[in-house]
This record gives structure tokens, C-alpha cells and sequence, in this order.
């Protein structure tokens, strides 16, 4: 990912922006900077729920797929997956 910059225009609660500053202020980096690990690490822990609620949806389902996938069980009926 390059590493430009853009800039973001963005009202936000006066109490919200000072707790952005105090905080980045202890972290000893700018406020964007910030704001965009913040953002970073929302979105990467929505990727680890989702992928964490399809491995378990695999898991309780590996029985049909597996049904499904199962020639010497099969009367050759139904469906393959894919």
C-alpha cells in the first residue's frame, strides 16, 4: 500500500477530538495517524470475526458437505458441491 496521504474533512464531538489528541499525544504520533491505526484495526477485526463465523459455519456443516460430496454413498441423486 503506498504510503500517500489525503486529506479527511470530518466534524466530530469536541470531547472526541480531544481524547484523539491526548491519546496520540501519549503515543507520541500525529492525530491522523491515530485515527487511521484506529481504522486499521476496526476493519481487520471485522475480517477476523467474519472469517472466524465461516469457519465455524464450515465446521457444523462438514457433515452435509461431506454427504454431499460422497460418491460411493450417493444413489446419484441430488446435488454436488462444488
Amino acid at each position: 500500500m503506498a504510503n500517500t496521504k489525503k486529506h479527511l474533512g470530518s466534524r466530530l464531538p469536541e470531547d472526541a477530538v480531544e481524547l484523539a489528541g491526548r491519546r496520540a499525544a501519549d503515543l507520541k504520533m500525529p492525530v491522523g495517524d491515530y485515527v487511521a491505526s484506529l481504522i486499521r484495526a476496526d476493519a481487520e477485526g471485522l475480517r477476523r470475526r467474519a472469517m472466524s463465523s465461516a469457519e465455524r459455519f464450515l465446521a457444523d456443516h462438514q457433515a452435509l458437505f461431506d454427504e454431499a460430496e460422497d460418491p460411493a454413498g450417493s444413489t446419484g441423486k441430488g446435488i454436488r458441491a462444488a
